[in-house]
This record gives structure tokens, C-alpha cells and sequence, in this order.
């Protein structure tokens, strides 16, 4: 009788899609994540400080032209 092993069966495709990224880790100081949190309030579709602080830092790169739209 064979057993089973974990190579026998193909890998399942789900999970996060695969994007071109790197982490990045910063130390914030109180008033930038008080800030960050104020913003995370006027924009209820944020749902963490990692969400709100790409929408903060994507907004300001297109509006002082080192991002294309």
C-alpha cells in the first residue's frame, strides 16, 4: 500500500497573489502615528496603519510628481 506524502498532491494557488514588493520597517514617532490614526478615521476603508501609510505616502508621491497616476 502506498502512502501518502505532501509531494504527492499539487500545491493550491491560494493566498495573496504575488506582487513586485519589499517590507519595509519603520519607527514612527507618536505624532506621526497620531496623525496617521486621524487619517485612518476620515477614511473608514483603511483598515490598518499599513493601509493608511501607502495611501498616505502614494497620494503625496503623484502629487509632487514622483509617481504617475
Amino acid at each position: 500500500m502506498n502512502k501518502s506524502t505532501l509531494n504527492d498532491h499539487k500545491k493550491s494557488k491560494m493566498g495573496r497573489p504575488t506582487v513586485d514588493s519589499e517590507q519595509v520597517g519603520i519607527r514612527l514617532q507618536r505624532p506621526i502615528l497620531d496623525g496617521i490614526d486621524a487619517y485612518m478615521e476620515d477614511n473608514p476603508s483603511l483598515k490598518n496603519r499599513a493601509a493608511a501609510i501607502r495611501a498616505v505616502l502614494e497620494l503625496w508621491l503623484e502629487e509632487n510628481g514622483y509617481l504617475k497616476p
